[in-house]
């Protein structure tokens, strides 16, 4: 583009510019999208005549582009309808567990799993019964052969066994141990 242009460019802004962004404003109602409509228009002036297309009543021109503009942007649907705040957003939640959510699950399964293990046998079968098919005492009792009070009895002693393991199993509990095995050695 040569000079003139440029220079003719630049007045055209300065002359029309609150022009173009009033017309944007008062079908917006927001400044910001007034500026951004009003900008598109000059680009596209710019780009008109960078590419050798012929205007012949530029503030006509450009009025006539920020108001089919300006009405394009009323009709977004995102403009329209809106969006939420932020907290909001934070608080919409994936039917999927997230990925920590679903290593920290697949942890702690797996320090109960080993915890099972080192139950004893009719412990752990008691337990598994009750808490994983959830079978009520009284069956659980006609299967085993014990009454309901010993069947009572054995999940509590499994629950009270279970607890005491996966405690030993964290780690800050560990080291709790560890510091107090020495300090005791000493």
């Amino acid at each position: 583009m040569d000079l003139q242009r440029k220079q003719q460019f630049e007045d055209l802004y300065q002359c029309n510019q609150r022009e173009v962004w009033s017309l944007a404003y008062a079908r917006l109602r927001n400044a910001d999208s007034a500026q951004d409509v009003m900008q598109e228009a000059f680009c596209r002036l710019w780009k008109q005549w960078s590419d050798g297309g012929i205007v012949l009543h530029p503030r006509a021109w450009l009025l006539r582009t920020a108001h089919n503009l300006a009405e394009d942007w009323a009709k977004n649907s995102f403009l329209r309808n809106g969006t939420q705040s932020p907290e909001i957003m934070d608080a919409v939640r994936s039917r999927e567990p997230l990925p920590l959510e679903s290593l920290e699950h697949d942890e702690v399964f797996q320090k109960v799993y080993e915890a099972l293990n080192h139950l004893p046998d009719d412990y752990r079968d008691v337990w598994t019964r009750h808490h994983i098919e959830q079978q009520p005492r009284d069956e659980i009792g006609s299967h085993t052969g014990r009454s309901t009070l010993a069947v009572k009895a054995i999940l509590q002693r499994a629950n009270r066994l279970l607890r005491q393991l996966l405690d030993g199993m964290r780690p800050d509990r560990l080291a709790r141990r560890r510091r107090c095995r020495r300090n005791h050695a000493t």
